[in-house]
Parts: C-alpha cells; sequence; structure tokens
C-alpha cells in the first residue's frame, strides 16, 4: 500500500532508503532528480532533465562538472527534496588493527586488514 500511494501524494512526507551504487554525481541525480524519477516526488525540471542527460555522456571532465554545477543550483532553488535522515557507514578497530577501510561501495575489505 505505502509503495503505491506515496507517489499520488497520499503522504505528505515518507521515507526511503538509499545508497549509491557508486561513488559518481550521477548516482543521486538521476534518481532523485529526473522526470518520473526514484521517489516519486513529480519533480520535473525541464532544464535540470536535459543537464542530467548531457552530463551523463559528457566526456569532457570541467564541462561535466559545470553541468552538475548548474543542476546542483537549479535543484536547490526548485527544492523538491528535503531529506529528513543521513546514515552514516562506520568502521571501528582497535588502535594496532591497520587498513580497516570501507571501500568506493562503502564495503570493509578484510583483505585490506592487518595487524
Amino acid at each position: 500500500q505505502y509503495k503505491d500511494e506515496y507517489p499520488k501524494g497520499t503522504y505528505y512526507f515518507y521515507g526511503l532508503g538509499w545508497f549509491p551504487d557508486f561513488p559518481d554525481a550521477d548516482n543521486y541525480l538521476t534518481p532523485f532528480f529526473l522526470k518520473e524519477n526514484f521517489l516519486g516526488n513529480h519533480y520535473d525540471n525541464s532544464e535540470v532533465n536535459d543537464l542530467i542527460l548531457k552530463q551523463a555522456v559528457e566526456p569532457d571532465a570541467a564541462a561535466r562538472t559545470a553541468d552538475i554545477e548548474k543542476i546542483q543550483d537549479l535543484v536547490a532553488h526548485d527544492l523538491s527534496t528535503v531529506p529528513l535522515l543521513q546514515g552514516a557507514q562506520v568502521a571501528v578497530a582497535g588502535k594496532d588493527v591497520k587498513g580497516v577501510t570501507l571501500d568506493a561501495s562503502f564495503k570493509l575489505r578484510f583483505a585490506s586488514i592487518t595487524k
């Protein structure tokens, strides 16, 4: 019921989890701000749509960064989404344990751990 109702606007706010597949700006742009996005929040800005599609295939890093910065400005102005909760990944180890890190996919890789 919840999954079917929130895209209709039944709820004024709702909670959904999101975890990036890889560390890239597009992993947060397309799912949240492209028309008919993952959130089902009815956000639709044609300039943002065009820029998201453009940056996704832009080979020049500086040009892509400029497109992403423009997208950030536009979506911040529109304020279609207000995150209410931000999760965190934490790894804790004793001071004599080395190599404890979370990789780009936020996974703990045991092969790098030494004592």
